[in-house]
């Protein structure tokens, strides 16, 4: 966008001189901010024509791979949809300096007509937000600060009550585990015996050799996703997880 202000009359009073008029019109671009070395990024990155989509692809790499806190990979995962199934189809080649609060209530009002939830709707403008925060030129400052306005997007409230979160019974469980055969019947079992994720189980190798007494604290390994989260509990590799001996000799057929 392009700005006038004027220096002085052409005539008259506060005609200024030459050497005035000059040294005023330095100040004006200097606290215009149009010399600064933010600016000439700005212009830079307007003029290479960098997109939303090659900005998230540097940043979905990097949140990986830094050294300081990487996300686990469930997380990476879940972005990586996110950006192919709704934010590169839809903002993907806008530039990234464009993406502000008018491109993000566009965004929302278009999640919304696909009849997402409030909280999936909430999660893909996080990733549109950490996209364009993570544009940072030399100085590690960025290169596009937004102020977001939620109520001018228009973003939902996620209200815990209201979010779908099915759950099985105790006769669906069982159904489940009776109708099903084999290793995947011990597998069913096990899941539900445990409260273990299916990411993070692992048949003890200890059944293969211990068929009689079962242990009273069998150990599980921990899920690849959660172990790279570095969170507290997540800092050992295994666990220790208790279950009944009936599940046991189940497992032990099956080994």
């Amino acid at each position: 966008m392009h700005r006038r202000e004027r220096i002085c009359p052409i005539s008259g009073p506060g005609l200024l001189t030459r050497p005035e008029i000059e040294r005023r019109a330095r100040e004006i671009v200097a606290a215009s901010g149009a010399d600064s070395v933010e600016h000439f990024e700005k212009c830079e990155a307007f003029s290479l024509g960098m997109s939303f989509r090659q900005q998230a692809a540097r940043w979905i790499i990097h949140i990986q791979t830094k050294k300081r806190s990487p996300i686990a990979p469930a997380t990476a995962a879940g972005y990586r949809s996110y950006l192919k199934r709704w934010l590169n189809p839809l903002v993907g080649d806008l530039p990234l300096a464009s993406a502000d609060n008018r491109i993000a209530k566009d965004l929302v009002a278009k999640l919304g007509e696909a009849e997402l939830g409030p909280k999936t709707i909430v999660e893909i403008v996080g990733v549109l937000k950490e996209v364009v925060a993570s544009a940072i030129n030399g100085d590690g400052k960025q290169m596009f600060p937004r102020q977001w306005n939620h109520e001018y997007i228009d973003l939902p409230v996620v209200d815990p009550k209201k979010q779908h979160r099915p759950t099985l019974n105790s006769k669906r469980v069982s159904d489940v585990i009776t109708q099903s055969t084999g290793r995947y019947q011990a597998l069913y079992a096990l899941l539900a015996g445990t409260g273990l994720r299916i990411g993070g189980l692992l048949l003890p190798s200890w059944i293969r050799t211990q068929k009689t007494t079962p242990p009273s604290h069998p150990t599980a390994r921990q899920s690849t996703f959660a172990r790279a989260s570095g969170t507290a509990e997540n800092k050992s590799p295994r666990r220790r997880t208790p279950f009944a001996p009936s599940i046991f000799r189940r497992l032990s057929r099956h080994s």
